[in-house]
């Protein structure tokens, strides 16, 4: 990951925030090559957005990158995993021990949350051999 990852982030959210705002639909990207590029972008215009925000708009119904419908309020929450997460794994200094108590307690509960909403994997089949294949079950 980069510190680019992370602005790249921060204007998917703000997309979000300007779908909450305005209800024409505006995805966090078009795909990932979209995506690859942006990761070079800035955050500095997710700290406005808020403040664009009014109280029916912050309910205003937005679709995640991961296909979830959520209330604009989430995008600031979205925005905490990370950017904690990411000082993790850009090697800053930062640990897990690190993280804030709130974040940690709620950070499991969040990600199982969203991972319940996926649809199981399909089955896949592997063969060590042509002739003796072998089916997995499925996995997260």
């Amino acid at each position: 990951m980069s510190p680019g990852h992370v602005a790249g982030n921060a204007e998917a959210l703000l997309r979000l925030a300007i779908w909450a705002r305005t209800g024409v639909p505006t995805p966090m990207c078009a795909d990932r090559e979209q995506r690859a590029a942006e990761i070079e972008s800035s955050a500095a215009e997710l700290e406005d957005a808020p403040a664009a925000l009014d109280a029916p708009t912050w309910r205003a119904e937005v679709r995640s990158a991961l296909g979830r419908t959520i209330p604009a309020a989430e995008i600031p929450w979205m925005r905490v995993p990370e950017v904690w997460l990411h000082a993790i794994d850009l090697a800053s200094g930062t640990a897990f021990a690190d993280l804030p108590a709130r974040l940690t307690d709620t950070l499991p509960d969040d990600v199982t949350a969203t991972l319940s909403t996926r649809a199981p994997p399909a089955r896949r089949s592997v063969s060590p051999r042509p002739t003796a294949p072998m089916t997995l079950p499925p996995c997260l």
